[in-house]
């Protein structure tokens, strides 16, 4: 059966209680910016981003004025901006996210060897804190789809999988080290019935604007089927509730949670169950 997306309960961190006038200001822009009014709502973040660069709204506003310039066709302008930050607001946490947003900007823009050096940069100058896991993960992405080294991404993927073997995104990293999660014979869907809780590659794959994720359950469970970027952020839960045995479907529209297309890139969905099964496939999204 094709099911339903269920309404997503994923809340916009948009409303702050740190600064009345930043909140106001960068709820201006997030309005337009709904609305697909880019160029308007480009300088209501910068307004946030240079009056308020200490709150954390402001790092927010950044996300979404690099975003909106790259609707618009103007990454490169985007990549200066986050530069310009970078050096205005070095060696704070305004500063320190406009140069862990420059990696992905750089790879989008096909700059692989600038990519691959700013992050190397990143992952000394992050060592220990909680941005080393994002970082070591899109440096082998760098390596794999960037600059075609799969020698190389292999050994960043391996160690990434031994440092954080708990982590949801050492699932994704065992993906990209050619784990096929169809592969233990207990994990498929016969004709004589399902053996196992089983998740199919979505058709089409590549996709433009719709895809259809397809899996089956060989007992009732409660499942949570969720969209993911590669930094392991959620963009969009499709379905969490309770579901009956047997073969189901849902469509993923490209959306994220507040209902924006979603970017042209990698994606990864899981399936997990109330027994904790996980099962996790790769997508590619091309607009």
């Amino acid at each position: 059966m094709i099911a339903s997306v269920a309404p997503s309960t994923d809340s916009e961190p948009g409303r702050f209680d740190e600064n009345p006038a930043a909140t106001e200001e960068y709820e201006r822009g997030l309005q337009l910016y709904i609305s697909d009014r880019y160029e308007e709502a480009i300088p209501h973040f910068k307004a946030v981003i240079e009056r308020y660069p200490d709150l954390k709204v402001a790092q927010f506003s950044l996300d979404k004025l690099i975003f909106a310039y790259r609707e618009m066709g103007k990454e490169e302008i985007g990549l200066a901006y986050l530069e310009d930050v970078a050096a205005k607001y070095s060696n704070t946490p305004l500063g320190d996210a406009a140069l862990r947003a420059s990696v992905l900007v750089l790879s989008r823009l096909g700059l692989g060897e600038r990519a691959l050096a700013r992050v190397s940069d990143l992952l000394e100058r992050f060592k220990g804190t909680k941005w080393e896991r994002d970082l070591l993960f899109e440096k082998g992405m760098i390596y794999k789809h960037d600059l075609g080294d799969q020698q190389k991404a292999t050994e960043v993927f391996g160690d990434f999988v031994q440092r954080y073997p708990d982590d949801l995104v050492s699932e994704f990293a065992k993906l990209e080290l050619g784990y096929d999660p169809t592969q233990p014979g207990k994990e498929k869907a016969g004709e004589q019935g399902i053996e196992g809780v089983y998740l199919s590659q979505n058709n089409p794959n590549p996709f433009n604007a719709r895809t259809v994720i397809s899996f089956a359950l060989p007992k009732s469970a409660f499942v949570k089927l969720e969209v993911y970027n590669t930094l392991g952020q959620k963009v969009r839960t499709l379905i969490e509730t309770g579901m009956k045995p047997g073969n189901h479907s849902v469509i993923w529209n490209g959306e994220d949670s507040s209902g924006r297309e979603v970017s042209s890139a990698i994606y990864f969905y899981c399936l997990k169950t109330g027994d904790k099964t996980l099962r996790v496939r790769k997508m590619l999204l091309l607009r």
